[in-house]
């Protein structure tokens, strides 16, 4: 459903030389621990990019149920 968008976002990062790091919100065995008391997807999102976070100065996080309406 999503194939062009994730394809077009990849090429987009190669070209700028930026890193995606794609996590399983449910299976990311790094997070699992310490976000699984998020029952609240939104909670549990914002837990997950929290601790990727301590890795960069910067992120963009996306979903396919972010944009515009």
């Amino acid at each position: 459903k999503y194939l062009v968008a994730q394809n077009s976002l990849e090429c987009y990062l190669k070209s700028v030389n930026y890193t995606l790091v794609v996590v399983d919100m449910d299976n990311d065995e790094r997070t699992k621990k310490i976000c699984s008391r998020h029952k609240h997807i939104m909670f549990k999102r914002h837990c997950i990019a929290a601790e990727y976070l301590k890795d960069t100065d910067w992120m963009l996080v996306k979903d396919a149920d972010i944009g515009p309406r």
